[in-house]
């Protein structure tokens, strides 16, 4: 049961039930719950609430963090950026959550208004600004374009280290931040009275759609409407949102395959805007993409005086190999047989999957200048953090169960 209760998968189900619950019995508007493009807000669903947090972490973990962290060790900042002052502080979970809560939501409210005001950020930004009239529900709150997540989890990554939050405290900011963001964009009417001053909501997050809204936007705010009213950013008039979109929306493709490579047809005029077949043929590229860039790349020969090389040539060379089958996808697994006598502080488990085996040796490897509590949790925060982006995209006892495996 507590491994359930762990896993963000299991939340971002539980949480998009009660939303919709919620919208049959108090709807704010008349709208279609079956829409044309009902089926891409449920691949945006399941891509940017878990898939995506999966892929992204890949490519952190094999392809940009060890350069990086080569990089800050030879500059000697590693211990200063890695402060992890959560700990050094000793402050409790509750007073982490608190904390993480109110930091985190503060630098995406920062980042949510840099991507209305620069405008080669907006251009991508506008395919959550695609939602129109009748469509706005609680599952296009992950309708989002997969540069966001970058760009949210590239401004965090420093500061998260540096605070060093428990997981567990990341996790519950992933949660609440999930079940705020399906509030806000559900079919609702509820702006919370006196605590609409403290938190987003349904009617207040309906202006930041708003077809007419300012140029640069206004109600920026993810979790905490706080910021809006502290920043001068807020509009939450008493008359009802007349429309929402934007002008020129009708030029974006409808489709999730097609907007995963906008804005290229904005730039690239043969391409064509609207919804399109070689778009959406072109997205598909976009994802083979991804996932390959997320999967490790091992050498071909082991170097002689690398003892990290060599242990992985003689584990190839004894280990067993079984394929199993999970959801839908064969996995090659390698059993290295009965437990060892010295307890592994990462090592859970004894039959883990190659791509989990080379986060391990890399994990170990790193362990000269990290202890291995720390390189876990270091990996916890990196892929909660998005956190969205709109909430995590993956939970993080998966990313802690996933990187001592």
């Amino acid at each position: 049961m507590n491994e359930l209760l762990n896993n963000y998968l299991f939340w971002l189900i539980v949480l998009s039930l009660f939303v919709f619950t919620l919208e049959r019995l108090w709807p704010a508007r008349q709208q279609e719950f079956t829409r044309r493009w009902l089926w891409s807000d449920s691949v945006y669903l399941f891509f940017n609430g878990h898939l995506l947090g999966v892929w992204l972490y890949g490519i952190a973990t094999y392809h940009i963090l060890p350069p990086l962290d080569a990089y800050l060790a030879e500059q000697g900042l590693r211990e200063t950026l890695y402060f992890s002052a959560m700990q050094r502080w000793g402050w409790s979970l509750l007073t982490q959550s608190i904390s993480a809560l109110i930091i985190i939501d503060f630098i995406q409210w920062l980042v949510h208004k840099t991507l209305h005001r620069v405008d080669s950020l907006w251009a991508f930004h506008k395919i959550h600004h695609s939602v129109k009239e009748g469509e706005m529900d609680w599952i296009v709150s992950f309708r989002f374009s997969w540069l966001e997540p970058v760009i949210y989890k590239a401004v965090m990554y420093l500061p998260m280290m540096w605070f060093g939050f428990a997981s567990e405290a990341i996790f519950f900011h992933a949660i609440f931040g999930t079940l705020i963001g399906h509030l806000n964009h559900a079919n609702l009417t509820w702006d919370y009275g006196p605590l609409r001053y403290v938190l987003n909501s349904p009617r207040m997050h309906l202006y930041h759609h708003a077809y007419d809204a300012p140029k640069h936007g206004q109600n920026f705010g993810i979790i905490f409407s706080c910021w809006d009213w502290m920043f001068g950013t807020h509009y939450l008039p008493d008359k009802p949102c007349p429309k929402i979109g934007f002008p020129g929306v009708e030029r974006l493709p409808n489709d999730f395959f097609g907007q995963l490579i906008w804005p290229l047809p904005h730039w690239v005029q043969s391409l064509g805007e609207g919804t399109r077949l070689v778009t959406s043929l072109l997205g598909l590229l976009v994802l083979g993409g991804l996932y390959g860039a997320s999967l490790p790349t091992l050498p071909q020969t082991p170097i002689s005086n690398d003892p990290i090389a060599n242990s992985q040539l003689m584990i190839r060379s004894v280990a067993s190999k079984e394929t199993s089958t999970f959801g839908g996808f064969e996995e090659t697994t390698l059993s290295l047989g009965p437990p060892p006598t010295t307890q592994w502080c990462l090592a859970a488990k004894y039959i883990i999957s190659a791509p989990k085996l080379a986060a391990l040796t890399r994990t170990c490897s790193h362990s000269c200048s990290h202890s291995c509590s720390h390189s876990c949790s270091h990996s916890c925060s990196h892929s909660c953090s998005h956190s969205c982006s709109h909430s995590c995209s993956h939970s993080c006892s998966h990313s802690c169960d996933s990187y001592a495996q």
